[in-house]
């Protein structure tokens, strides 16, 4: 292997190492630094709140007030073994631990939405597509930078 094999291989590898790292310094450092961040902003995310179940809604109240959500309105929901995730919109969700439900409530719940046609975990497309297109973009960055520097190594 030539001497300059190592310095021509970098020259294309490492824009993509560079993004690859700033990707996951985003999503593992940065991010979760700003849910933090914006959480402890929010003194209503850390008081107590209860919920009512009712046949027509959901009744959540806590100190700084109450609301009702019908069940129609949500949008979406998910579900795993500790948590049930009622969104009433793609970026807007009530979070209800199941710790804090008998088996009872969580079934419950689970009746009015589907009671109410509110779709369980429905696959976004949109991010499917957005990932296949910045996996895309690295290539094609991957491809031009090689390309590039070996048209210019004589």
């Amino acid at each position: 292997m030539a001497a300059g094999a190592g310095a021509e291989i970098w020259s294309w590898l490492l824009p993509l190492v560079i993004i690859g790292g700033l990707t996951v310094l985003y999503y593992y450092v940065l991010l979760p630094w700003n849910v933090r961040r914006i959480f402890s902003q929010q003194k209503e995310l850390s008081v107590p709140l209860e919920h009512e179940i009712t046949d027509s809604a959901l009744v959540s109240s806590s100190q700084y007030g109450s609301g009702v959500r019908p069940w129609a309105d949500f949008h979406k929901w998910k579900e795993d073994k500790d948590v049930l995730l009622l969104y009433m919109s793609d970026v807007m969700f009530v979070l209800i631990p199941k710790r804090f439900c008998t088996a009872e409530q969580v079934e419950a719940i689970r009746s009015h939405l589907v009671a109410n046609k509110i779709p369980q975990n429905p696959r976004n497309p949109a991010r499917l597509v957005l990932f296949a297109v910045y996996l895309a973009i690295l290539i094609v960055v991957g491809i031009v930078v090689y390309w590039t520097t070996t048209k210019l190594t004589p």
